[in-house]
């Protein structure tokens, strides 16, 4: 008797990572998901949480539709010659693209189940009747939902920082549970940090989860993390194309969607920051307390890449137009360093757009750039 494939659990922030998606190949790798139901855990948190963070996601992408700036003036003597005039053809072209794509994100908004795949997707993983999907196995919802209460309020992980809500918990006891009741194997896909780690390329459970995994279902029993949902697919024998592989890199290397907010927290009042954070802005506050007054108005600050990303609302998108400036990137740079994390070497301010308030008509207005620096 050959060895059974693992079980597989998909976190949230997944799911979401392909509204990134630029190709057609992100969209299938999503759906092979279809195909392995009968070994893939899910819960109805995960469902809630998509959907409660479908319309914000979405609202980053429209963000970025907008035509190139150009000057529009154009000396008299260069007006009549064919490069002025291609030049002003190809910006109509642009404009007018960009006013489809936005007519298609209003269709998104507001018909999901006709025009947006990856919500049929979801939808469809969500509504598999199996043994491995929490929403239909009544005798076990309350039993878990209690363990995960006690496991939040003793601070076990998985949670995030500030967390208010006991979503992770949930899913990690499903997960124990499935994994015990079938022996299997599990295979966690994440990319958010609530399971583990990643360095250098490799990923690393956390050690207490590995260790309560062992202590609950059984030492001969493996939990692993993974990074990317392609590599996971492949270890339940599912033909993953070279394109699909490399549909999912892109969107890692891109990422810039914030983190997950929980079903309990409708107004986004959890705040998620990079575990270093805390102590960057101690530093911070101490030498240049102007810059902290700012800079703690982040709402979201996480890592991509080499860049450090700061996510203010619409309420203090003002601040990112004081402190976007070389002052202050190299006075957050040198407190890294200082810290021992000299690896990131961009700071990068983004705005976030006001929750279900998405302009598809016109382009975003800001504020203009201060023309002196405060700093």
């Amino acid at each position: 008797m050959g060895k059974s494939k693992p079980l597989l659990f998909v976190d949230t922030n997944i799911f979401l990572d392909f509204y990134r998606a630029e190709g057609e190949a992100g969209l299938t790798l999503l759906k092979h998901l279809e195909t392995v139901s009968e070994s893939l855990i899910i819960t109805d948190q995960i469902e809630v949480e998509f959907l409660n963070n479908r319309q914000r996601v979405i609202s980053a992408a429209l963000q970025c539709l907008k035509a190139p700036s150009i000057p529009s003036f154009t000396p008299a003597y260069l007006s009549d010659t064919k490069a002025a005039a291609s030049i002003e053809r190809n910006l109509q072209e642009i404009r007018k693209r960009i006013g489809i794509l936005k007519e298609r994100f209003a269709r998104v908004l507001k018909d999901p189940g006709q025009h947006d795949p990856v919500f049929k997707a979801v939808k469809k993983v969500a509504s598999e009747h199996t043994i491995l999907n929490l929403k239909f196995a009544e005798a076990d919802q309350l039993r878990i939902s209690n363990f995960a209460l006690s496991r939040f309020q003793r601070g076990f992980p998985p949670r995030k920082r500030q967390d208010d809500s006991i979503g992770d918990a949930i899913n990690w006891e499903w997960i124990l549970a499935c994994a015990k009741a079938s022996m299997r194997d599990v295979i966690i896909v994440s990319r958010d940090g609530d399971y583990g780690l990643w360095q250098d390329g490799k990923s690393y459970i956390n050690d207490w989860l590995q260790q309560e995994f062992k202590d609950r279902v059984s030492p001969k029993r493996k939990v692993e993390l993974s990074r990317t949902l392609a590599q996971a697919l492949k270890r339940l024998s599912v033909p993953v194309t070279s394109a699909e592989e490399k549909e999912e890199q892109s969107i890692i290397k891109h990422q810039t969607v914030p983190p997950v907010q929980s079903e309990a927290d409708p107004a986004f009042d959890e705040f998620a920051f990079e575990p270093f954070w805390p102590e960057l802005m101690k530093r911070i506050g101490l030498k240049h307390p102007a810059k902290w007054i700012y800079l703690k108005e982040a709402r979201y600050v996480w890592r991509n890449g080499n860049a450090l990303e700061m996510f203010f609302e619409p309420e203090f998108h003002n601040h990112c137009n004081l402190i976007d400036n070389p002052s202050v990137h190299v006075v957050i740079l040198d407190a890294l360093v200082e810290m021992g994390i000299g690896d990131i070497q961009k700071i990068n301010f983004e705005k976030i757009a006001p929750p279900h308030q998405v302009e598809l008509d016109t382009p975003e207005s800001l504020p203009p750039k201060g023309k002196e620096d405060i700093f």
